[in-house]
């Protein structure tokens, strides 16, 4: 998606299809910016590809914690 008004639709529309959070290994400055302004969804980092780690249709549960610590 490219830097432009589309960029804030995009956490929008992922909060409105229910999703909370999204993880990934890295993501655009903006997205998280916008995920952050517009307080839809959490944009989380993660150390390993989470696709390489799970399948479709899995469900994964994020517990955020004191002290910045994340649980998937």
């Amino acid at each position: 998606m490219k830097a432009c008004i589309a960029s804030r639709i995009a956490p929008v529309c992922l909060g409105a299809a229910g999703a909370k959070a999204v993880v990934a290994q890295s993501d655009a400055r903006i997205f998280f910016s916008n995920s952050v302004v517009t307080g839809e969804i959490y944009s989380l980092d993660s150390e390993v590809r989470v696709c390489d780690e799970s399948s479709k249709r899995d469900v994964a549960t994020v517990e955020l914690r004191e002290g910045g610590r994340v649980f998937v």
